[in-house]
């Protein structure tokens, strides 16, 4: 198997961290606009958000792995959501 270079992982790092800042504004967004529309935006904050980060990942276990962390924040965000309502 190919041992990746420091240089892929700094940029693995990046995209993980593009990641969280995209699952954090989504969660801003619900939490300071505490109605339906809010939870949408936030939750489509959080999906658009990715796009950009999928283009940059080169593996397909990358994708997989930061497909995984998008879905998960965005249900988190849904049920903290809720549990404001």
């Amino acid at each position: 198997m190919e041992q990746l270079s420091e240089r892929a992982d700094t940029g693995s790092l990046f995209l993980i961290g593009g990641v969280v800042a995209t699952a954090v504004m989504g969660v801003l967004v619900i939490l300071m606009v505490p109605t339906v529309v809010g939870t949408a935006v936030g939750v489509l904050l959080m999906g658009l958000g990715i796009f950009p980060v999928m283009a940059l990942a080169k593996e397909r276990a990358v994708r997989l792995g930061l497909a995984a962390m998008i879905a998960g924040y965005a249900a988190i965000a849904v049920g903290i959501a809720l549990l404001v309502r």
